[in-house]
């Protein structure tokens, strides 16, 4: 069986489940993440992936959910859907255009 080391670390590839290389020298090993060819942007954004990307600009990030939603007031063309989320929000709420009318909370 091939025990070759390629990351010289003392533990033959076959056996080694997580190899010390790092092909884009990001500071993150290849095996830990989904990019290892292309270096991570360290920004603040979803650095723990690997992968280069750009912070979302100010207001672009949707508010998260952190209640779960009720749903009352149910008719065959309406219902009242309630959710608490983690700041203020403005959400356009309804049908399709095509279908229906829109209304702003």
């Amino acid at each position: 069986m091939d025990q070759e080391d390629v990351d010289k670390d003392g533990i033959g590839n076959v056996c080694d489940p997580c190899d010390d290389r790092d092909s884009d020298q990001d500071g993150i090993k290849n095996c830990l993440y989904q990019c290892p060819y292309d270096p991570e942007t360290f920004n603040g954004y979803q650095d723990d992936d690997g992968c280069p990307d750009e912070k979302p600009k100010e207001g672009t990030i949707p508010p998260q959910i952190v209640s779960t939603p009720t749903i009352s007031q149910v008719t065959q063309t309406s219902a009242v859907i309630c959710w608490e989320t983690d700041k203020p929000a403005t959400v356009w709420l309804g049908m399709t255009i095509m279908l229906g009318n829109m209304s702003l909370w």
